[in-house]
């Protein structure tokens, strides 16, 4: 009897995705009159629908039901488009309908053989014409109950193992299409940013051309404020190119080469709540990643005590009747046969099968601590990230901010070069740009934990 172990609870694919938010904070009138810190507040997580599967995947951005744009996406659209029209998927069902098929036919046993056998005629003297003859019809058949009910198992066992096979499959599909929606995700916030930025740089220049015409502020200035402003406009056209590209990356997960949408939901806000390490370890046992090796040991197990019962004495019975011509009378007839040989003729290919089960066993287990540690490195990372982002969200984009206020008032005063002002501004708007590259990379990192832990945070 197979040793029970503990079995954690595994939520359906779809209720393991994170949902996303479709209502973001009122956009500011001015880029610096509120700053990223203002527009990236965090909300409470809402776990997506159930998908009936047994699957994993994520998404650190929030949703809600209320669509706005009929022109955009959500992730729970995208998850389940992707699970239902992937392109690699179909294949498996096949698979699965193949081994059911597998299944059916390991209980199909040997066929029961019907024999007819002459004896004692066309022979010589008395035996010269069928006068002696007897006639013997029997039926034979083999005793194999037991191996088919154990070959019956390897199939199921087998099955099992395409099943775990098929879910790891949607589990890194999943992920992926993740990766892909918060890319496209990432680059909408970064346009925005950068519309916010144009927009900024517009009025900077056309206040130092004030000055410039009234001879209080050098060409050069005008000049540089110019280049700086076609500068972000270009960075801001480039933007447009980039979201393009997410986009079709993630419609290409169901097989859609003509996005029917042009935008994804959501914002890209990073939880404060800490992740509990140990409490995720918990979960490993039980991922598919593991799990397949676990299966293929059970299928090698089974084979092995299939081997042992093959090798056993195999009965095989015989049951007829016979008609004697000579005495004109009939009688049963009845036997059976037992093949010879040694009881362990299988013994080399039971030991090949219990090294198969060793290193099956063996390869759980590397993948389990390999897992771990890569759990426990995604884990720190992630928590780098949350810092870093507190930290630019409280101290330092604010600090930047009345930085930048204060050297507008100082450059109008003729207290600050423009140079120094622009220096200013320019820092704000790279701390912005690294803000919202921080919480990129942070939800990146958290589709990695819960592909790892294989339950949503």
């Amino acid at each position: 009897m197979e040793n029970q172990k503990k079995v954690l609870p595994i939520k359906p694919i779809g209720s393991r995705f994170y949902g996303v938010i479709t209502h973001g904070s009122p956009k500011p009138k001015s880029f610096y009159k509120k700053p990223i810190v203002g527009r990236f507040l965090f909300t409470k997580l809402f776990i997506g629908v159930v998908f009936a599967t047994a699957m994993i995947a994520w998404l650190p951005v929030y949703a809600s039901d209320d669509k706005e744009n009929l022109n955009s996406i959500s992730l729970k659209e995208a998850v389940n488009k992707t699970l239902l029209q992937h392109p690699d998927l179909p294949g498996y069902n096949e698979l699965i309908k193949g081994a059911d098929g597998y299944i059916q036919q390991a209980g199909v046993g040997q066929r029961p053989e019907l024999s007819f056998m002459l004896e004692d005629a066309m022979g010589t003297g008395s035996y010269s014409n069928i006068r002696s003859t007897q006639s013997t019809l029997s039926l034979s058949w083999l005793l194999e109950s037991e191996l088919l009910d154990k070959r019956t198992i390897i199939a199921e066992r087998e099955k099992s193992s395409l099943v775990i096979q098929q879910e790891v499959k949607r589990l890194d599909i999943a992920s992926e299409t993740a990766r892909y929606y918060l890319s496209a995700l990432y680059f909408q916030k970064k346009k925005e940013l950068e519309n916010d930025a144009v927009a900024e740089l517009e009025r900077v220049e056309k206040e130092v051309s004030r000055r410039v015409r009234a001879g209080a502020a050098p060409d050069a200035d005008r000049y540089q404020a110019i280049a700086n402003l076609e500068e972000k406009k270009l960075s801001l056209h480039n933007s447009s190119y980039e979201i393009d590209a997410a986009v079709k990356s993630l419609a290409s997960q169901w097989g859609e080469y003509e996005p029917s949408f042009s935008e994804v939901e959501g914002v890209l806000d990073l939880p404060t709540k800490r992740i509990n390490f140990e409490q995720l370890r918990e979960y490993l046992t039980n991922h598919p990643n593991i799990e397949i090796f676990l299966s293929d040991e059970r299928v090698a197990k089974s084979k092995a005590e299939l081997a042992k019962s093959e090798a056993k004495t195999q009965w095989r019975f015989n049951a007829g009747i016979r008609r004697n011509e000579a005495a004109n009378d009939y009688g049963l007839v009845a036997g059976f046969t037992i093949p010879l040989g040694r009881p362990d003729r299988n013994a080399a290919q039971i030991r090949a099968l219990g090294a198969e089960q060793a290193a099956y066993r063996a390869d759980a287990e590397a993948t389990r601590i390999r897992m771990e540690t890569d759990l426990a490195n995604y884990v720190r990372s992630y928590e780098r990230y949350q810092n870093s982002v507190t930290s630019l969200q409280e101290k330092v984009i604010p600090s930047l901010q009345r930085a930048a206020d204060e050297a507008e008032n100082a450059y109008k005063l003729g207290k600050y070069s423009f140079v120094q002002w622009s220096s200013v501004q320019q820092d704000l708007i790279q701390a912005q740009e690294t803000l919202l590259n921080l919480q990129f990379q942070a939800h990146l990192n958290r589709v990695e934990i819960e592909r790892l832990a294989g339950v949503a945070l």
